[in-house]
């Protein structure tokens, strides 16, 4: 079988969150992927609550999200160093080293939707079947805790649309 899975699998499904209906899934994505890795309980809602504050580098306003609608990929890598860990965020990624980066000590997160009508969500990203060119993801927007499979070139799609957004947390202990 060619299913490539990443280490940490069953540490986000023991973490998984369900975001319910808020627009909350930056928030869950970030917690669920800092209880993954520091073994700690953050909760969603807390994070959304402290985003949705303004917070300021130096002199300077920094918005990390919309309150209670839409996060901003630098709001998901500021709240993440912020306890500790590394984590970048990128546009025009590639199918390719999403895939590779699947085998990697780190949480890939990415951001998929739509524009008629408009819609974002972000997951993160844990398995790639070869056999059946399906991506499998850790979605908060899933009651489960089980990976939740997507035909590829469905996935691709709809994470074209906000630019093959990707965001990289790094597991410090690696």
């Amino acid at each position: 079988n060619m299913i490539k899975k990443s280490r940490y699998i069953d540490k986000l499904r023991e973490n998984h969150l369900f975001q319910e209906d808020t627009s909350d899934c930056g928030p869950y994505v970030i917690a669920m992927s800092l209880n993954a890795v520091l073994h700690n309980m953050f909760s969603g809602v807390e994070i959304s609550k402290d985003m949705n504050a303004l917070h300021w580098w130096f002199i300077v306003p920094v918005i990390m999200r919309i309150p209670s609608w839409a996060t901003f990929p630098w709001g998901i890598t500021w709240y993440v160093r912020r306890h500790g860990m590394q984590s970048t965020w990128r546009i025009l990624a590639t199918r390719k080293s999403l895939i590779e980066s699947i085998g990697k000590p780190h949480l890939q997160i990415v951001l998929v939707g739509g524009y008629k009508p408009l819609w974002a969500h972000y997951k993160i990203l844990v398995a790639y079947d070869e056999l059946t060119d399906k991506l499998g993801f850790i979605d908060p927007g899933s009651r489960l805790p089980n990976i939740i499979w997507q035909k590829s070139e469905v996935f691709y799609n709809e994470w074209r649309h906000f630019g093959q957004l990707r965001v990289i947390i790094k597991d410090p202990s690696a």
